[in-house]
């Protein structure tokens, strides 16, 4: 029987995850930014797993995965105007003022 993950102690975790691809590996292996790596973790539910901090990837779960989603470059293509359309409104949003927290403080006490 397999001892769930939230069961193992430190060290049988690192020793359970030490053949899974570290973050940057991932980053040389998809030729991606780290923003653009934890926006698909977290907006498109890219398979990881967080270990000591740093995520941690399984190459035959992503490999898929990419494909289940239309191929390396069509994630890229996602990801890539993802990040581009979301940096357009906070430029928008930031140029009519209209959130406090990208002009750079709360303002005035009231």
């Amino acid at each position: 029987m397999t001892t769930p993950w939230h069961q193992l102690s430190h060290s049988q975790l690192l020793e359970a995850t030490a053949g899974l691809m570290p973050f940057a590996g991932l980053r040389e292996y998809w030729d991606l930014s780290a923003e653009e790596i934890y926006w698909l973790i977290m907006l498109r539910g890219l398979p990881a797993v967080l270990v000591d901090g740093e995520w941690r990837f399984e190459q035959r779960a992503i490999d898929a995965w990419a494909e289940d989603n239309g191929g390396l470059p069509a994630v890229r293509a996602f990801v890539r105007d993802a990040l581009d359309e979301w940096r357009r409104a906070r430029e928008e949003l930031d140029g009519r003022g209209a959130h406090p927290a990208l002009r750079g403080g709360l303002g005035p006490a009231e």
